[in-house]
C-alpha cells in the first residue's frame, strides 16, 4: 500500500473514526524522524489511537523489529487493527489496556512514542524511563499545552 521507505503516509490512506484521534501526517513524520528508527528495534506506541504511528514505526523497523501499540479505548484498538490489516503490517502487537499497567509486561524498548495518556503523562514517562534501553529515545506528541506544563508544575 505505501511503497516508499520514508515516513509521512498521507492521512487519507488510514481508516478513520470520528471518536478516535490520528496523529497528522506532518507531525507523524517528525515524530518518526525523532525516534531514530532502524530495522530490528523494539518500539512502544502508547495511546496508539488510529495506529498511524504504529504503522509508520513498523515499516521503519521492518520485520526484524517489533511495535507494541497500547490504548485504553476499545474503539482505538479496533481501528488500529483495521489499519494494520489495510497496510498488511504483521510486526505490531496491539494491547487493550491501561499503559500504566501494561508497560511493565513489555520487553525493553529502543524508542517509545507517547501520545494519548488520559492525563497520566508524568506517570507514564516515569514508567517508560525504566523500560528504555541505554541510548533509547522517548518521543512525546502533545496537542494541549497542559501536557507540557503539568510535568513542570509537579516537580
Amino acid at each position: 500500500m505505501w511503497k516508499y521507505s520514508t515516513p509521512g503516509i498521507p492521512d487519507e490512506f488510514f481508516e478513520r473514526a470520528e471518536e478516535v484521534p490520528i496523529t497528522k501526517e506532518e507531525i507523524r513524520a517528525v515524530q518518526i524522524s525523532k525516534g531514530r528508527l532502524s530495522p530490528g528495534l523494539i518500539i512502544y506506541d502508547i495511546g496508539c489511537g488510529s495506529g498511524s504511528i504504529s504503522i509508520e514505526a513498523a515499516l521503519q523497523v521492518q520485520q526484524s523489529g517489533k511495535v507494541f501499540a497500547i490504548d485504553l479505548d476499545p474503539n482505538a484498538i479496533e481501528l488500529t487493527k483495521k489499519n494494520l490489516v489495510k497496510f498488511q503490517i504483521s510486526n505490531v502487537t496491539v494491547i487493550l489496556g491501561n499503559a500504566k499497567e501494561k508497560i511493565s509486561e513489555l520487553p525493553m524498548a529502543d524508542t517509545i512514542f507517547i501520545g494519548g495518556t488520559g492525563g497520566d503523562t508524568v506517570d507514564i514517562i516515569k514508567l517508560c524511563e525504566s523500560k528504555l534501553k541505554l541510548g533509547g529515545r522517548i518521543v512525546i506528541g502533545t496537542i494541549l499545552i497542559e501536557t507540557v506544563v503539568k510535568p513542570l508544575l509537579v516537580q
